[in-house]
């Protein structure tokens, strides 16, 4: 919900990173944060993360995988 001048304000952070030792395994995590709030306080917050695990060869499945939402 907007006030009536239709005004809002927010912020986004967006953090990733990438690790491999060897060239054939690694890791990598992504998060992204989103915050929108309007001049009458209602508002809405995202987050998500991304994690994986394991080969870097695509035809092979990662150990460890999840990519989970958070909508409010």
């Amino acid at each position: 919900m907007l006030d009536q001048g239709g005004t809002s304000s927010g912020r986004f952070t967006v953090w990733g990173n990438f690790n491999t030792a060897d060239g054939v395994t690694g890791n990598s995590t992504f998060t992204f944060n989103l915050t929108v709030k309007s001049g009458v306080g209602a508002g809405t917050s995202y987050h998500e993360n991304a994690h994986f695990t394991g080969s870097l060869d695509p035809a092979v499945d990662p150990k460890v995988a999840f990519d989970k939402t958070r909508c409010s």
